[in-house]
């Protein structure tokens, strides 16, 4: 099943009717910050520099960066105007492109338009009411941001494209959803003059708890606080750093993981930073604090 994204057509205010309407002319999709050409570059690449561009929304333009890097061809990506409908619906028809300026965003300042694109076949182009479009129960796209969250092909897509003939690859036939939940954590707060910690990302951690709700064990010892405590796992178990926060550079951009984290519980959370203060605070990985429980050594 392909992915599916919404993008917003602009982020001036009051112009994204004139924004959408560029996108359908040029048949293609946009994305801002900046003009630097990201073709041929990795995820990681393109991260670094939009951190090193110091934006004020920098959190934004990675998390859109990311998705609009993850898109694939046969995709499917929609226009929206906030809440009120989509504009548009859309195939994608090529890797990402590049070429400076291409989208007016309707901003009187040029260097506001927008330059990183994919080209579409905008195969809806009639405006999609959102009250028409959602059933009772089902969830709207993200409605404010650049980009919604990138997700397997919801029911009203694909009702609207059954309703009109719409054809789609099925190009992504594992997709679970967005494949990576990703926080930011590490910068050094100061409170006061003498006291410090290190800043954690909460709704990286609730996002994280969320997506595997349905855990039923301990990563490390294999308790199950269900039957143990009558406790769910999800509500007992905690959120544990394989590299803890304090070894890494003290960096508000200091990007989290899905595969840096892991779920255990509170003995074995305690047992593993334990073993670390033991070896000079090395890293201890999930299957060395297996073979500790099981061995004792």
């Amino acid at each position: 099943m392909p992915k599916f994204l919404t993008i917003s057509p602009t982020h001036v205010s009051r112009k994204k009717p004139y924004a959408w309407e560029e996108f359908k002319k040029g048949n293609y999709v946009s994305l801002g910050w900046y003009h630097t050409d990201y073709s041929n570059w990795t995820l990681e690449k393109i991260i670094k520099d939009i951190v090193k561009q110091k934006f004020p929304n920098e959190k934004e333009a990675i998390d859109a960066h990311r998705k609009f890097y993850k898109l694939e061809i046969g995709d499917i990506i929609a226009a929206n105007n906030v809440a009120d409908g989509l504009f548009g619906i859309g195939i994608i028809k090529s890797d990402y492109r590049f070429k400076q300026f291409i989208h007016d965003t309707g901003s009187n300042n040029k260097d506001e338009f927008y330059s990183h694109y994919r080209e579409v076949d905008w195969v809806i182009t009639d405006y999609q009411k959102r009250k028409d479009l959602l059933k009772k129960g089902e969830t709207c796209w993200k409605i404010r941001g650049t980009v919604g969250g990138l997700l397997k092909l919801p029911d009203y897509i694909k009702r609207i494209f059954e309703k009109n003939g719409v054809k789609y690859e099925n190009n992504s036939s594992d997709w679970q959803g967005d494949s990576e939940l990703i926080g930011y954590e590490g910068e050094i707060k100061e409170e006061l003059r003498l006291h410090k910690w290190t800043e954690r990302d909460i709704k990286f951690r609730n996002s994280y708890k969320a997506k595997y709700a349905g855990i039923k064990e301990c990563n490390g010892c294999q308790l199950n606080p269900k039957e143990r405590f009558g406790i769910p796992a999800i509500n007992f178990l905690e959120l544990h750093h394989i590299t803890p926060l304090e070894l890494r550079k003290s960096d508000k951009n200091s990007i989290t993981r899905e595969s840096d984290v892991v779920l255990i519980c509170p003995n074995c959370h305690k047992l593993i930073h334990k073993m670390m203060s033991k070896r000079n605070k090395k890293v201890i990985t999930l299957i060395e604090l297996v073979k500790k429980i099981k061995n004792g050594s």
